[in-house]
C-alpha cells in the first residue's frame, strides 16, 4: 500500500469515528436556534365554576326561650312508714276497713286500728292498778281529814299522798300499757304489709305493719354539678310519664335538694314533690323529667346540618349579593341543643340569609344560586 493510500484510508476511518459526534453536535445546535426564535405567548382561558345550589334559610331572633335539659328520674314515695309493737302480746285480729279484715294493699285512713293485741294479761294488772288506786286514794281522804282534827302528824299524811301518788303513776303506766294493745295507724296511705300473723307473739320493736303515703310522691332526679346552681326549693319542673299507653304531663315543686353530692358521679340528689291523686305513679317506676334552668333572651337557633367544624372552632356560610361568604368567628353553645338545632351565640345576626344545605360545596366567594328558602318559623319549632 502506498502512503498516499494509507493516508486516506485512516481520514475515511477517523471520519467514522467522529461522525455520531458530529452528528449529537449539530442536533444541539438546531435546538438552541429554535430556542432563540421569539415565541408569541398566550395566557391560559379560565373557565368559571358553576354556581352552587343551596338552600337558605334567613336567620331568625326568637324573643325568648326555656333554656330545658331532660333527664331520667324515679319514683319514691313520700313517706314509708314501719309500725312497730310497743308492748308485747300475742296478735289477737286484725283490725277493719269497710266492715271486713284489713288485708295488704287496703287503704287506711290515720287512727284506724291495723292489729290488736292480746289484753288478758294487762287487763288484770290493770284491775289491781286500779284497786290499789282506789285504797291508797280512800287512806289518802281519811288521813286528810284526821289530820284536819289534829289526830294524824303531818308525816302520815305525806306518807298518805306519797303513796297515793305511787298507785296513780302506775295505774296510769299499767293503762297506757292497755291502750297500746291496740296499733293505730300513725298515717294515711296503702297498708303494703302485715308481716305478722294472727296467733304470733309480738315484742315491743316488732315492725307489725307498713304504710306506704303515696297521695304525694317523690320525682328523685340526680344533677350534674354544672347545672345544680340553677335549681332552688319551690321551682316547678314537668314530668313525662306514659299512663295505659297514652303519654301524660304532670307539674311538680321542688322540695328537696342534698347539699352532699355524690363523690363519684359528682351529682346532687334533687327531690320533685307530684300530686298522686289518681295513683298514676308507682314506686320504683321511671320516668322522665324536663328540668327548666332559666330563660333565654334574643336566641338565635340554626340547624346542626348548617355549622361545619374547624380546626380551631365552627364557621357557616350566608348568602350575600349572590356569593357564599364564610362566618369562621361563629361560637356554638354546645349544652343548648333542641332537637335538630343548636344555638349560635355569636357571629350570626337577624335576618342573613344562612346556607343550610349545599354549604359543604360552597368556598368564599362562590356564586350560588338559591333553589329555595325555608320560612324562619322552622327554627323556632325546637322540643
Amino acid at each position: 500500500m502506498t502512503g498516499s493510500t494509507r493516508n486516506r484510508f485512516f481520514i475515511w476511518k477517523l471520519l467514522g469515528r467522529l461522525l455520531p459526534l458530529l452528528i449529537i453536535i449539530g442536533g444541539l445546535a438546531v435546538l438552541a436556534m429554535i430556542h432563540a426564535l421569539p415565541v408569541e405567548e398566550s395566557e391560559p382561558e379560565i373557565i368559571p365554576s358553576p354556581p352552587v345550589n343551596v338552600t337558605v334559610l334567613p336567620v331568625a331572633v326568637i324573643p325568648t326561650i326555656p333554656d330545658e335539659f331532660i333527664l331520667d328520674a324515679t319514683v319514691e314515695p313520700n313517706r314509708i312508714v314501719k309500725v312497730a309493737a310497743e308492748v308485747d302480746g300475742r296478735v289477737e285480729r286484725y283490725g277493719q276497713v269497710d266492715s271486713k279484715q284489713l288485708e295488704e294493699g287496703d287503704f287506711v285512713q290515720a287512727g284506724a286500728p291495723l292489729l290488736h293485741l292480746n289484753t288478758e294479761l294487762l287487763q288484770a294488772a290493770c284491775n289491781q292498778a286500779q284497786a290499789q288506786y282506789d285504797f291508797d286514794l280512800k287512806n289518802y281522804d281519811r288521813m286528810a281529814q284526821a289530820h284536819l282534827r289534829n289526830v294524824a302528824t303531818q308525816k302520815e299524811l305525806d306518807e298518805a299522798r306519797t303513796n297515793l301518788d305511787l298507785s296513780k303513776a302506775t295505774l296510769d303506766q299499767v293503762k297506757a300499757r292497755l291502750d297500746r294493745t291496740t296499733i293505730f295507724a300513725p298515717i294515711t296511705g296503702k297498708l303494703n304489709r302485715l308481716p305478722v300473723e294472727i296467733g304470733e307473739f309480738v315484742m315491743p320493736g316488732t315492725t307489725c305493719a307498713e304504710i306506704v303515703d303515696d297521695q304525694t310522691v317523690k320525682i328523685v332526679v340526680n344533677i350534674s354539678e354544672r347545672d345544680i346552681g340553677y335549681f332552688r326549693l319551690g321551682q316547678e319542673q314537668k314530668i313525662f310519664v306514659e299512663h295505659s299507653g297514652q303519654p301524660a304531663t304532670f307539674t311538680g315543686r321542688i322540695t328537696y335538694i342534698s347539699d352532699l353530692a355524690e363523690q363519684l358521679a359528682h351529682t346532687t340528689r334533687v327531690e320533685i314533690a307530684v300530686p298522686n291523686d289518681h295513683r298514676r305513679f308507682q314506686s320504683g317506676q321511671f320516668v322522665t323529667v324536663r328540668l327548666k334552668r332559666q330563660d333565654l333572651q334574643d336566641v338565635i337557633m340554626v340547624p346542626l346540618d348548617a355549622i361545619i367544624p374547624l380546626e380551631d372552632g365552627y364557621m357557616v356560610y350566608v348568602v350575600e349579593d349572590g356569593k357564599a361568604q364564610p362566618r369562621e368567628n361563629i361560637r356554638i353553645d354546645i349544652f343548648s341543643i333542641k332537637g335538630k338545632q343548636i344555638r349560635v351565640t355569636h357571629g350570626l345576626s337577624g335576618g342573613e340569609s344562612l346556607i343550610v344545605r349545599g354549604n359543604w360545596m360552597c368556598g368564599p366567594g362562590q356564586d350560588v344560586n338559591v333553589v329555595s328558602t325555608e320560612s324562619p318559623q322552622l327554627a323556632q319549632q325546637v322540643n
